[in-house]
């Protein structure tokens, strides 16, 4: 059953992903983890008052913030060291709002065929532009009046119904 479905599928082996984004994959997710628990921590020690169970939460976020420090600088220093991560790290950082777990994420999750030499990116949608024609750009215009001549009265500081 499975040589059947091999020769009526005809799939294309894929590229393994390589022990560097394994090692990345992991680490982001143990990042990830680590915020979580963080934040879980934060959250616990706000509901309790005891001075020793409170010194016992500044322990353990002191000790995760560390475990967070250590993996966010081993991530840097993995996409660093890969001239394709270092390319899109600075590609993706011209977007706003996409910082370093961002950009982490992104190198982790990576297509598997993304990181084959022959083909870079196959499985990434091209889309086409919506062509500029008489049609659309009359149509855009008479929108844009039609918006313009149909603004509600109250928006232009006039009174609506009786006076």
């Amino acid at each position: 059953m499975i040589a059947w479905y091999a020769e009526t599928k005809k799939s294309q082996p894929l590229c393994l992903a390589p022990q560097t984004q394994l090692e990345l994959r992991a680490r982001v997710t143990r990042l990830r983890q680590l915020t979580e628990l963080r934040t879980t921590q934060l959250n616990q020690q706000r509901l309790v008052t005891n001075r020793a169970v409170q010194a016992g939460f500044r322990k353990m976020l002191a000790f995760v913030a560390k475990q967070i420090q250590e993996l966010e600088k081993s991530i840097a220093a993995l996409i660093d060291a890969d001239p394709l991560w270092r390319e899109l790290d600075q590609a993706f950082r011209t977007i706003k709002g996409v910082a370093d777990r961002t950009v982490a994420r992104i190198m982790a999750e990576m297509p598997r065929s993304a990181r084959c030499p022959t083909r870079p990116f196959p499985n990434w949608p091209v889309w086409p532009r919506w062509p500029k024609t008489p049609a659309n750009t009359r149509a855009n215009a008479l929108s844009a009046e039609a918006r313009r001549s149909t603004r509600n009265p109250v928006h232009r500081g006039q009174r609506c119904g009786p006076s």
